[in-house]
């Protein structure tokens, strides 16, 4: 056998692995769990409702974050306790297809990760993923189904006056989140924050710069953040008059107000110190309100601190706290 034909021989029985095809980035909901041994009467739903995924890397919350490699799947290794209870590869295909339209082999993507500590409560360690569908199987036999936000049939078109030019960052915003995800992606050699898409879809950071004639990065470059609370902000506020420009990212909108999240990613010179992220809402053009207080803005616009609800926001654009 010449060399040609092993070649041709091992290309015609190894799957490719299409990246565009195998995407696993962005913003994962919980759907519904799958039991195809019907074994487990309520199967429990995950800790969080929410994973979100930039460039690979896997965030849940702060005990529960890793990164995800695109492998080859095995059925025996991936699925051990269903092949040994009788539930074979082509089952499970039938199985997948007839509940969530899910074709198990070449067109779905596996990747394994190293996110399934104690301290994560849940295993994360194997996703498998076709379109926006992904699947997480745990303890061996229960399969959880998320699905790509912004995917879902009806899913609105959002737009708003003050926020065009903008693409929306998703929700949840974690400001931790989008530090570990994506501030690397943001600062240059010499430290000076840029505009980038690699943190997309999950973020897309903004840099404010007063040359810009854009409604929304002059509100967020003159905005007097220290008399409206923010920690820090002495030698920051408002930023244009002292030469420096504020990190932004867009939430989606609430009806016609505009959350924006702002950060502080200057370079340190000399002593000033560096201001807290804070959120912004924005109506009619104005700043309305700010918070200053670290916490997680969800779906309905409740800004969470663990399972504590603190602030929410309201139409007029103020928020109110609980």
């Amino acid at each position: 056998m010449t060399m040609r034909t092993i070649l041709l021989a091992i290309s015609c029985c190894t799957l490719p692995l299409d990246a565009s095809a195998f995407d696993i980035n962005g913003t994962w909901k919980y759907d519904r769990s799958l039991d195809p041994l019907q074994i487990v009467a309520s199967p429990n739903p995950p800790a969080s409702p929410y994973l979100q995924i930039v460039d690979n890397a896997i965030w849940v919350n702060e005990s529960c974050a890793g990164n995800a490699k695109q492998e080859k799947l095995h059925y025996s290794e991936a699925f051990q306790l269903l092949l040994k209870n009788g539930f074979n590869e082509q089952k499970l295909k039938n199985f997948l297809n007839s509940e969530i339209s899910f074709e198990l082999g070449p067109k779905a993507g596996y990747f394994k990760s190293d996110v399934g500590s104690p301290k994560c409560g849940d295993d994360y360690r194997r996703l498998l993923v076709q379109g926006d569908t992904l699947l997480v199987p745990v303890g061996g036999v229960v399969l959880r189904a998320y699905r790509r936000t912004g995917s879902e049939p009806g899913t609105p078109k959002l737009s708003i006056p003050i926020a065009e030019g903008h693409q929306f960052s998703q929700l949840p915003y974690d400001a931790l989140a989008f530090s570990k995800l994506c501030v690397a992606n943001i600062t240059d050699y010499s430290g000076t924050p840029r505009a980038t898409s690699k943190c997309a879809p999950v973020y897309y950071p903004y840099v404010a710069e007063s040359g810009n004639r854009n409604m929304l990065a002059q509100l967020i470059g003159n905005n007097n953040y220290e008399k409206r609370g923010a920690q820090k902000a002495a030698d920051y506020t408002p930023p244009f008059s002292n030469n420096l420009h504020p990190v932004y990212t867009v939430l989606p909108p609430m009806k016609d107000v505009v959350v924006v999240h702002v950060e502080d990613l200057e370079p340190r010179n000399g002593a000033r110190e560096v201001m807290s992220g804070v959120f912004l809402s924005i109506r009619d053009g104005k700043v309305v309100d700010q918070i200053n207080a670290t916490c997680v803005m969800n779906e309905n616009f409740i800004c969470m601190a663990g399972e504590t609800k603190q602030y929410q926001l309201q139409s007029t654009g103020k928020f109110r706290r609980f």
